[in-house]
């Protein structure tokens, strides 16, 4: 019998065994995942909060950073259009909107993009071209919630350099009564999200001056910037307002885009750069690296498995994955830099949160920056509860307080990490936004 049916039988009982090793390989992958799901490991919710604080404030491990790369990768908007990657096809189109306003058929422009695109970024560059094309520009950034017209009148009439107004009706007027050279060519105004609150009325702000700028457009070119999740509601409540302005929507970044920012930047260091080798447990790409015979395939090889990697890890948030980069790369080789294969950040500790939680982030995504009393009209609700809410939220360093320039508050000064002030705004901390969007798309509840 054995000599008979020896060989299918010994095929059988071999191709049974692999099949058996491998679901038992793939079920202990998903206990392990389902383990880091409900948050039951040992380790799992240390780990997570170990991410959370490490991302909360990358001041310090900046700060120890060679100074060429504090300034190449700093993790603030840009104005240098040398380090604006990925977006030249965007930024052709904005000007060829430019002139067509020198050419009298232009209309107002808003940019839009997800919380983290570089909107910013985008907007400072853009400012920089139209200066360059002999266009006379400033900009705006809207870094405090307005919801009165005569302030915003008021604030405008300042950046045109105007006689204070009282209304944006008032400053219609001034505009045109401006001598042809008196007032600027183009203004850019950011962070429009702090013109809108989702309370009943709320848009009626952003629609006068969605008005304004149609109506001003042959003096004026008016550029905006926001999110799209706050244009998505600006739009839904305001149709009418808003067809009278054109969109420019900056697409989320790909794994090539973030490489191509990575790159443009160290390149401007000087430095050698190498990628690290994988460890023997990654048995594909070791085969693949042992079928190249030039350096050059080898060493774009080992890039292209970090950037794929570092697109997974960053959520294509760039301020991460630039971070994430700087947290890999090893400074003192003697060749250069090496860098490691990123680590994986954990936050499951996000898994947690509750329904009012979670809805709160979205707030702050949709608002870039609330007050507990902002929270209260938004949720209708008591302050003891909102202190509590924004207490939990930032216990658990996923929010900051914010300063009137938008930027995080600067360390000594501020309250207690235990401590909500009344008067002080507070958002979304700039390194966990990525991830404070996938989570909540993961729950079907920010889109």
């Amino acid at each position: 019998m054995t000599d008979r049916w020896g060989p299918p039988v010994a095929s059988a009982r071999r191709a049974l065994t692999a099949r058996w090793k491998l679901a038992r390989r793939l079920a202990s992958r998903g206990l392990r995942k389902g383990t880091e799901i409900v948050g039951t490991g040992p380790a799992a919710g240390g780990a997570s909060v170990r991410t959370l604080k490490t991302l909360s404030d990358p001041r310090v491990f900046l700060g120890e950073l060679p100074l060429v790369y504090q300034r190449l990768f700093t993790l603030e908007a840009i104005d240098d259009p040398s380090l604006l990657a990925a977006r030249d096809g965007e930024l052709a189109d904005a000007m060829s909107r430019w002139r067509r306003w020198r050419s009298r058929d232009g209309v107002p422009l808003i940019v839009k993009g997800r919380p983290g695109s570089g909107i910013t970024s985008f907007l400072n560059v853009l400012g920089s071209r139209i200066s360059q094309d002999g266009g006379e520009l400033d900009k705006a950034s809207l870094d405090g919630r307005i919801d009165d017209e005569e302030a915003l009148a008021r604030r405008l009439a300042e950046v045109l350099g105007l006689e204070a107004v009282e209304s944006l009706e008032e400053l219609s007027a001034a505009i045109f009564d401006a001598p042809r050279g008196a007032i600027l060519d183009a203004v850019v105004l950011d962070n429009l999200e702090h013109l809108y609150m989702r309370v009943p009325g709320g848009t009626d702000i952003v629609e006068r001056l969605l008005t304004l700028m149609a109506e001003t457009d042959p003096r004026v070119f008016w550029i905006g910037g926001i999110t799209a999740s706050a244009w998505q509601l600006i739009a839904t409540a305001e149709p009418t307002a808003v067809s009278q302005v054109e969109v420019l929507e900056l697409g989320e970044l790909t794994g090539a885009g973030i490489r191509e920012a990575i790159t443009r930047r160290h390149r401007r260091s000087g430095l050698p750069l190498r990628y690290q080798e994988p460890d023997s447990s990654r048995r594909m790409l070791s085969r693949r690296l042992k079928r190249l015979s030039d350096r050059r395939g080898y060493d774009d090889l080992l890039a292209e498995n970090f950037f794929t990697r570092l697109e997974r890890t960053s959520s294509r948030h760039l301020r991460l994955a630039l971070f994430q980069w700087l947290r890999a790369a090893d400074f003192d080789q003697g060749e250069g830099v090496v860098v490691r294969e990123p680590e994986r950040p954990d936050f499951s500790v996000l898994d947690a949160l509750t329904l009012t939680q979670n809805f709160t982030l979205k707030a702050f995504l949709e608002h870039r920056t609330l007050t507990l009393e902002e929270h209260d009209r938004i949720f209708r609700l008591p302050r003891q509860e909102s202190y509590q809410i924004f207490e939990s939220l930032q216990n658990r360093h996923l929010i900051e307080p914010v300063t009137s320039n938008g930027a995080p508050a600067p360390e000594g000064g501020l309250p207690s990490r235990s401590e909500i002030e009344e008067d002080l705004r507070y958002g979304v901390r700039p390194l966990l936004v990525g991830a404070v969007i996938s989570h909540l798309q993961g729950r079907n509840i920010f889109h």
